[in-house]
């Protein structure tokens, strides 16, 4: 009941990544502009992640004197 608890609290989003893609192999193909809005989003995300990693390094505690670029 504990792990359950814990689990719900703080998810792994990675593990539902491969079960995301077997669904969206089941699913009927999308309509022009509904897929227009998924690339759209995947662009923006791409992006926002691209801004961090290249303009807001961070210090790590242990190394203070290196920076860090934080990448998922």
């Amino acid at each position: 009941m504990i792990s359950q608890a814990t689990w719900v609290r703080t998810p792994h989003r990675r593990y539902f990544a491969t079960p995301l893609f077997f669904l969206a192999l089941h699913l009927p193909l999308p309509s022009r502009c509904e897929a227009l809005v998924v690339l759209a989003c995947f662009l923006a995300l791409n992006a926002a992640t691209t801004f961090l990693f290249l303009y807001r390094p961070y210090r790590w505690g242990a190394e203070g004197a290196e920076e860090a670029r934080f990448m998922w």
